[in-house]
């Protein structure tokens, strides 16, 4: 059931949207009348709940991505575009952070947290930020990643991070159009 048309017309992908934040994000989109992209690396658990969000009347596709394969983000990118048509919306949400105890953290394991949690981070929005100034339009959501830096995070890191992937501004360098806060 549809909440509102609010995003009717709208196509958003959502990375890790197979479950957790991903999939609630997908979900609300989705009752708010966008086309939702679930790309994850799981694709059965993208596809399940692609099956559920079609079966309640939303439009969904899921789409098998590897955020930490930095050479196919960019094909990956234009694959989900090529699924509805256009990308207006990203949701980057893709991560581990916080799966590993603090104690456990190994040089390979915080390698591995670091390319999936910052670096996919940062290389999934320059692809879709390309998509989207081509369009002229976007929105991107990237939501602060409490544990990237240390396991309790922390506001200073968060903006930090923000500043990082928005320019330092938040703000598209071309006009006001507000692409991340």
């Amino acid at each position: 059931m549809m909440l509102t048309d609010m995003l009717h017309g709208k196509v958003a992908m959502i990375t890790g949207g197979g479950r957790g934040i991903g999939e609630a994000s997908a979900r609300r989109l989705a009752e708010y009348g966008a086309k939702v992209i679930l790309a994850d690396l799981n694709l059965s658990s993208a596809q399940e709940v692609a099956d559920d969000i079609n079966a309640h009347g939303g439009q969904a596709r899921a789409l098998e991505f590897n955020v930490a394969a930095f050479d196919t983000i960019p094909a990956k990118v234009a694959e989900a575009r090529e699924l509805f048509g256009r990308l207006d919306i990203l949701v980057n949400v893709a991560g581990i952070t916080g799966s590993t105890a603090l104690e456990d953290i190994t040089p390979e394991s915080w390698d591995r947290m670091m390319d999936i949690d910052l670096k996919s981070m940062f290389f999934v929005t320059q692809a879709v930020y390309a998509v989207m100034k081509e369009q002229g339009y976007g929105k991107m959501v990237l939501p602060p990643r409490p544990a990237l830096l240390w396991p309790q995070g922390g506001a200073a890191r968060r903006q930090k991070l923000r500043c990082v992937l928005c320019g330092g501004k938040g703000r598209h360098p071309e006009s006001e159009q507000v692409l991340c806060s």
